[in-house]
């Protein structure tokens, strides 16, 4: 379930689970963006099933939580992302830069 929203012309969507934003986001034709990512876990952890085809609803369904930021970066839905735990011992919080062009680095707060 989701609830699509709009504040000052800049579209939203609220979700109950971590994975339909990805459907989402594959329908708004979002490519080669910048994700800020607040959660406890990275989500790309667990290996995702390759969609057959189109990402849709019936794929989405067989992702989880753990796994939907894997789909979206090899689709190029986004390029970098910005990973903020807000759990994190160290500082503020701890951000993981991924770069999908192979670069990576990690920036403590």
């Amino acid at each position: 379930m989701s609830l699509e929203l709009s504040i000052e012309g800049i579209p939203g969507i609220i979700v109950n689970e971590h994975q339909e934003a990805l459907y989402h986001w594959n329908h708004l034709g979002l490519r080669d963006t910048s994700l800020v990512h607040i959660d406890a876990h990275d989500d790309l952890g667990a290996p995702a099933p390759k969609p057959s085809g189109e990402i849709n609803k019936d794929y989405v369904s067989r992702l989880n939580q753990g796994n939907f930021l894997c789909p979206a970066a090899h689709r190029r839905i986004f390029n970098e992302l910005y990973w903020i735990n807000p759990f994190s011992i160290r500082t503020v919080g701890y951000v993981g830069v991924r770069d999908f062009s192979g670069k990576k680095e990690n920036i403590i707060l």
